[in-house]
């Protein structure tokens, strides 16, 4: 009996840890730089987050990030963004996390807190394709 409940223990400890379910303690909104920045609402994905990936992530044809590109990262699709979300890459180089590669390569600074605000909010929200 005792091993029994041990075990479920165990298993409620590592359910509670799962990494998808700590995106907000993992990436806290940061300060906003314009007071004209909503991130009241879900963004979607259309229209708020891949406008922001094709401006600053290299989505074009033959660029960084395209569908073509060698890096294995495809940031022109909700699929492709999806799996950067997921694993955490996406916000932790825009972010500029030590952990991962700065975004936009080559950058001395981040995009805006804005734009990072939106995505970080897409991203806890569990990256709906909207």
């Amino acid at each position: 009996m005792k091993s029994i409940l041990f075990i479920s223990g165990v298993c409620v400890l590592l359910l509670s840890s799962c990494y998808k379910d700590k995106y907000e303690e993992l990436y806290p909104a940061i300060g906003l730089s314009t007071a004209s920045c909503d991130t009241t609402a879900v963004p979607s994905f259309s229209t708020d987050i891949m406008p922001i990936l094709n401006t600053s992530c290299g989505t074009t044809d033959n660029s960084c990030h395209s569908a073509s590109a060698t890096s294995g990262t495809n940031l022109t699709t909700w699929a492709g963004v999806k799996i950067s979300a997921h694993n955490g890459s996406l916000v932790g180089d825009i972010t500029f996390d030590p952990s991962y590669n700065p975004m936009p390569k080559g950058a001395s600074t981040k995009i805006d807190n804005c734009s990072i605000n939106k995505i970080i909010k897409w991203v806890n929200s569990g990256y709906p394709n909207n």
